[in-house]
């Protein structure tokens, strides 16, 4: 087995910086808060299908159903957040999360481990099994940051368009 690549080591820590900046209250855009998931859950599927090649299509809805309750998860999640907008300069004031900390965590860990498995030829890494958990758990992963994102994006338009009311940043 390869020794651990130096991509790997600098991937690490982004995920580490990126998540300890979402610890703490920021004002952003809105449109800039669906960046960041749209661009995990692409590359994130990117990769799976670079690990599994051959996986069966089942698979793929597996993956987007999990994704649909990871969104779903993140959304009730961020509905609880009381967010401030500033509909004059379009920014929106977010609270400081610790849970993008978990999940970067958590699919940065289970990248590395899917990697390992695939490229040390565990037998079990070569199951349907193994497969159909790894499309599952990225599309659980990957729906969660990008529902609460949607979430937070869509009441912003309310508010926007006027059909809302929420705090507003002063």
């Amino acid at each position: 087995m390869r020794p651990i690549p130096t991509s790997a080591i600098v991937a690490l820590a982004i995920v580490i910086v990126v998540g300890v900046q979402r610890l703490y209250p920021r004002t952003v855009r809105p449109e800039r808060m669906i960046v960041f998931p749209l661009l995990l859950v692409l590359f994130g599927a990117n990769s799976l299908y670079a690990l599994f090649p051959g996986a069966d299509p089942a698979y793929a809805a597996a993956a987007v159903l999990a994704c649909g309750v990871g969104m779903l998860l993140g959304w009730v999640h961020a509905a609880r957040w009381q967010v401030h907008f500033d509909a004059a300069k379009r920014l929106v004031r977010v609270p400081g999360d610790p849970s993008l900390l978990a999940i970067l965590l958590v699919t940065y860990g289970a990248h590395f481990f899917l990697h390992f498995a695939v490229e040390s030829h565990q037998p079990w890494a070569a199951s349907g099994g193994f497969e159909f958990v790894s499309f599952a758990a990225w599309g659980l992963l990957a729906g969660m940051p990008l529902g609460r994102s949607t979430n937070v994006l869509l009441r912003y338009m309310r508010i926007e368009n006027g059909r809302g009311s929420a705090p507003t940043l002063e």
